[in-house]
């Protein structure tokens, strides 16, 4: 009688087409943005091996973000790569914004395929390192194909509709892109905002299709808001810029926290945790002070308190945190 053959199990079938199953495991590493307001709203921080995208209006604070997130990185030891498409980066304010040079690498390639194809590399060279990498893209709307690009409009030919789009799509299903979701590599795509003709509502949209929507797992959406005044007739010294997370696949969505950003230094944590206090209501305002354990004090005296002391800093730090996130800071 002959024997009978061996089945496969669906494990077995499952191993000879898809390879080993994949364990789910959290965020290996969040990389914190250096306002507190805006790692809270996403979690902790930026989530390394993932891709962030951060779109909005001029001046709405997307190349500031960028680069504080470079810095971030340099500081934890690792490096920073910056993709500069318009090109228009400056050094003072690539060091007003505390990030250090050495570490910090420009790049200014013609086309978009020059782009992404240098994003790739450094992904493939970064993938084992311990250190955090960011790699930035300063932006989207600025990357011009080349195949259908600069000479085809020189000869009179339109780019072909959806060109950037596909590229963008090409690109995330490449093997190593893939292969960076368990790595300490952040991509940041920096764009800008085009009002739709005709549209009654949600009256934006953004260059590149909708892949880099889909493919980030979280984005931003920066917007300038009104101007800091010293003085009732003084010159604004800065904006406040709001942030809102309208996508977070590693925490919860929809929330939105406003910070100030001066034009000499940047946004100011200690200033943003009092202001979102402050408009929360949860530390009263007596005239043009703040009451802080029953005596009234000027906001940035407060600060500058909390800059040296240490306990201070984290009991502000736990009011905010239980108040934006619902829960006492871990």
């Amino acid at each position: 009688m002959a024997s009978k053959g061996t089945v496969p199990t669906l494990d077995s079938r499952l191993l000879k087409i898809c390879g080993e199953a994949s364990p789910l495991e959290p965020v290996g590493y969040w990389l914190p943005s250096g306002i507190d307001l805006v790692d809270w709203a996403i979690g902790q921080g930026y989530p390394c091996g993932r891709a962030v995208e951060m779109y909005g209006e001029f001046s709405s604070g997307k190349t500031m973000l960028g680069l504080m997130a470079c810095g971030q990185a340099i500081r934890k030891g690792g490096r920073a790569y910056y993709f500069d498409m318009e090109p228009s980066l400056e050094r003072d304010r690539v060091t007003d914004l505390k990030v250090d040079i050495t570490r910090f690498e420009v790049r200014t390639p013609d086309y978009l395929e020059d782009a992404l194809d240098g994003i790739e590399v450094v992904c493939e060279e970064r993938e084992g390192v311990k250190e955090p990498t960011v790699v930035v893209l300063d932006s989207v709307a600025s990357c011009i194909p080349r195949a259908g690009g600069l000479e085809a409009q020189s000869m009179g030919e339109m780019e072909p509709i959806g060109l950037r789009a596909r590229l963008f799509d090409r690109f995330f299903r490449r093997p190593s892109l893939k292969r960076i979701f368990r790595t300490r590599i952040l991509l940041v795509f920096l764009n800008q905002v085009r009002v739709k003709i005709g549209a009654y509502h949600d009256g934006f949209t953004t260059p590149g299709g909708s892949t880099l929507g889909f493919a980030s797992s979280v984005r931003l959406h920066l917007r300038k808001e009104k101007p800091i005044l010293p003085g009732k007739d003084e010159r604004p010294v800065g904006h406040y810029i709001s942030a809102q997370v309208t996508k977070n696949k590693v925490g919860p969505s929809l929330r939105k926290v406003s910070f100030p950003a001066f034009f000499d230094g940047g946004p100011d944590n200690e200033i943003a945790l009092l202001s979102y206090l402050q408009i929360a209501k949860v530390i009263p305002e007596a005239g043009g002070y703040l009451k802080w354990n029953g005596e009234n004090v000027r906001k940035r005296k407060l600060a500058e308190s909390m800059r040296a002391d240490a306990s201070l800093l984290g009991e502000i730090r736990k009011l905010a945190h239980r108040h934006l996130v619902g829960k006492d800071l871990g």
